[in-house]
């Protein structure tokens, strides 16, 4: 079982996946922007799963990859210009509530999983 929440701006809305679901969320228009933030609350007892992925038309090569790893928090960024992976967390697969804050500010990259903060340029 996998629970997943994702703040933007409102109220946070609880979803559950049992590991063959997923949810599709289609944006009329597309932003690229040189600032985002991003809260992730997520709990699971599976060591390896996809928590987020995000695509575009207007720019292919653009994406974010958010999944667990072996227990541990995997993000890959893709700006175009090469790919950036981050990894921080371990035995994430605790069934025990954390919190993923990611932060984007040009190429930079501001990661905070619980209270273990990772920075990466």
């Amino acid at each position: 079982m996998f629970f997943l929440i994702i703040s933007l701006i409102t109220d946070a809305t609880t979803l559950s996946f049992n590991g063959d679901q997923f949810m599709r969320i289609d944006l009329v228009q597309e932003s690229v922007t040189q600032a985002d933030n991003l809260n992730i609350r997520f709990r699971t007892i599976r060591s390896n799963g996809l928590i987020l992925i995000t695509t575009s038309d207007i720019k292919p090569l653009y994406h974010l990859l958010i999944n667990l790893e072996f227990g541990r928090l995997k993000v890959t960024l893709s700006l175009g210009e090469g790919k950036k992976v981050s990894y921080i967390g371990h035995s994430l697969n605790d069934d025990q509530w954390h919190t993923l804050k990611l932060e984007k500010r040009g190429p930079s990259l501001d990661l905070k999983l619980d209270e273990e903060k990772l920075i990466t340029q």
